[in-house]
């Protein structure tokens, strides 16, 4: 698995954002805690499901990007809006990945800046 750096939280899970990663790299955390990642085909903006899915083992073999979290169905759908509606703002496209990609990117070449 692998963490978005600006990583959206629902706003009933925002406060506890680090204990949560700790406990999903654990595989220690409710099942009412969805998951949003980028696709993993080209077709789909994102995908969503509850924290209990990544515990099945076809799962536990996937490389997923997590991009967001959130406590409940409801939330989790609202966060992907969210998602969706900032790409649109930034890039007047859908490509919710190639967003999220370069904004990752950007931030790596960052901290390679930052740290010679």
């Amino acid at each position: 698995m692998e963490w978005y750096y600006d990583l959206y939280l629902g706003e009933k899970i925002a406060k506890k954002k680090n204990k949560l990663i700790y406990k999903i790299n654990e595989g220690k955390l409710s099942p009412t805690t969805f998951v949003i990642v980028l696709p993993r085909n080209n077709r789909d903006i994102l995908e969503t499901f509850p924290f209990e899915v990544l515990k099945q083992k076809y799962y536990k073999r996937q490389d997923f990007f997590i991009v967001g979290l959130a406590k409940g169905r409801e939330e989790a759908n609202e966060l992907m809006c969210r998602i969706i509606v900032d790409c649109f703002r930034q890039t007047d496209t859908v490509n919710v990945r190639d967003f999220i990609l370069d904004r990752e990117a950007k931030k790596n070449d960052i901290k390679i800046i930052k740290y010679r």
